[in-house]
Order: structure tokens, then sequence, then C-alpha cells
């Protein structure tokens, strides 16, 4: 038997909750997949913005971004903010909403560009990093010092972290994928693309394993 795994292409912002809950979930399917002698599709991420233009201010908690210019009210900032919290930690995840730090994602996914270009760098490890930096622990990733540390974290070299910072290394490979989103119609993150079948928002493990599965190709 030849397996061909195909490619999954996920965009998503390191800002958005529902992409830490739906990076878990992806794991969760890819794990059952494999329990199934099934194979498991190359999952390429893609950047997204959830502000493209940055936030108008940055270092600020969610809580007073939410408050102050997304226009929520109290209530409602509670309701989805809980929601948020109790689907996070049915995955196993800590969010903490009301006191994640503001920041424009671009230059994250810049490093986590660099992380998938170097040698034993996990890619998926190095995204949970961020997702756990920013909902768990609230660090500031708005600040050069800070997302340097992170990048040693996740295991890159520190100079080459203060390189991409200092100039313009990956920018176009972001903005790249932005376009290919935007040529794609795709609003929402979590989105994840596989053959013909684009899904869309938070979507369960069972969800997910039928896209993966898509993406294989078997023949005898």
């Amino acid at each position: 038997m030849t397996v061909n795994s195909g490619t999954v292409q996920v965009w998503a912002d390191v800002r958005c909750p529902w992409c830490w809950i739906g990076h878990r979930r992806m794991a969760e399917a890819q794990k059952v997949l494999l329990g199934s002698n099934r194979p498991v599709p190359e999952v390429v991420r893609r950047a997204f913005l959830l502000e493209p233009k940055g936030p108008p201010v940055s270092g600020i908690t969610v809580r007073e971004a939410a408050l102050g210019d997304w226009g929520m009210s109290r209530s409602d900032w509670e309701v989805s903010g809980d929601r948020i919290e109790s689907a996070g930690r049915a995955e196993g995840l800590e969010i903490r909403m009301d006191t994640a730090r503001i920041f424009d994602s671009r230059t994250v996914h810049r490093l986590l560009k660099l992380a998938a270009v170097t040698d034993d760098v996990g890619v998926e490890s190095a995204w949970e990093t961020i997702f756990d930096l920013h909902f768990r622990r609230n660090a500031d990733l708005g600040q050069a010092a800070v997302l340097v540390a992170a990048g040693v974290e996740i295991g890159l070299d520190q100079a080459a972290v203060e390189h991409m910072l200092a100039g313009a290394e990956f920018v176009s490979e972001v903005d790249a994928d932005l376009r290919e989103a935007q040529r794609l119609g795709v609003r929402s993150v979590p989105t994840v693309l596989a053959a013909d079948t684009m899904l869309s928002g938070s979507r369960s493990v069972e969800d997910l394993v039928t896209v993966l599965a898509a993406a294989t190709e078997v023949t005898a």
C-alpha cells in the first residue's frame, strides 16, 4: 500500500483564544488518526491578524480593550470571557482573558515563521508556547525583550531573534498568508482548509478528524 499524505492549512492568530482551543483539538484529531493507523497530513500554519492595522493601544488588558475600543458592555464581556475560559478548561487549558495583554501580533507571527524554518524547533510546540504565554501567563508580547525571551523558550537562538526583530525578515511571508486568506474569503479564525473543504470557527475533534482524513490520499 502506498500512502500519500496531503496538506492541511490552518489560519490562526495568536491573540485568538479559540485558535488555542482549536490548536489543542487539532492535536487530538491527529492522535485519533495515528491511533487508527491512518495517514496524518502535514499541517501548515498560516498567519492571520484580528487587527490588520494593529491595535489602537498596546499593552492594555483585553478587558480594558473590550470595555473601551471594542464597545462591549461589562455584562457582555463577562459572558464572553466566561464562555471562552470554560471552553478552554474543557481542553485542559487555563485561559485568563481579563488580564491577557493587547499587542500587535504581526511580529509574533514573524517569530513563528522563523521557528518554522529553524532545525530542531517544533512549529506546533512553538505555537503552543506562544498561546500559553499570552493566555495563561499573560506576557506582554508587544515588548521586544519579552518576545526575545519567548523565542529562546521555543528553542530559537537569541541572536537570530534579535536579528529578525531589527530587520524585515518574514514580513513578506506573513503578508502572503494574509493575501491568501483574503483571496479565499477567510474572515474568522481558526480556519482549516483541506482539499476542497474549509472549516471556520471552533469545531469539534470529530469535525477535524473528518477534514484531516479528507486531505490524505490512499491508493492500493
